[in-house]
């Protein structure tokens, strides 16, 4: 991997740990045991497909750009540059998007922030803002949750204006 590209990956993760509030970075830092990262989409969608089969689980249609292995209770992600070109700043805010997607993973993990009450109120009430923000819609509200992270973390103002009331809960929780 050249240097370039590890400079492009450490600035996207900085960009995010930046706008992770103080509970979501203890959880982070509480849950998540290592970081792997791949040169490109094909090479992390070939690890994705191989920690499936060794688990004797069936990996869906398509091309897996970024995921996380939360087995035994930790996280440990698997990313890459995502669609990140050099001098192109929305793509290389798209890359911290799914940073801040995987990390939000072993946020959750930790405490299960999609499963609350709280949450699932938000997110219904945000749901679209969210959906369209992503460029996805998801019924998983876990995978939700993490939507919101990408957004959060990554354009506090957009997060903010666009979807009140899981900022909200998100502020409550410590999150942003």
């Amino acid at each position: 991997m050249s240097a370039d590209l590890k400079q492009r990956y450490q600035e996207a993760a900085d960009t995010v740990i930046s706008g992770m509030g103080p509970d979501a970075l203890a959880a982070w830092h509480n849950t998540a045991v290592s970081t792997h990262f791949f040169a490109s989409i094909k090479d992390v969608d070939a690890k994705f497909k191989e920690l499936k089969a060794e688990k004797g689980e069936t990996a869906g249609k398509g091309t897996t750009p970024a995921f996380t292995d939360v087995t035994g209770g930790k996280a440990e992600f698997y990313i890459n540059g995502g669609r990140d070109t050099p001098g192109n700043p929305a793509k290389a805010a798209f890359t911290a998007n799914y940073y801040a997607h995987e990390f939000a993973h072993a946020v959750d993990l930790h405490a299960g922030y999609s499963q609350k009450q709280e949450w699932h109120e938000a997110w219904k009430a945000d749901r679209e803002y969210i959906a369209t923000a992503m460029g996805r819609k998801t019924e998983d509200p876990k995978e939700a949750f993490c939507d919101f992270a990408a957004h959060a973390w990554t354009d506090r103002t957009g997060a903010r204006n666009g979807a009140p009331q899981s900022w909200n809960a998100w502020t409550q929780w410590g999150l942003v």
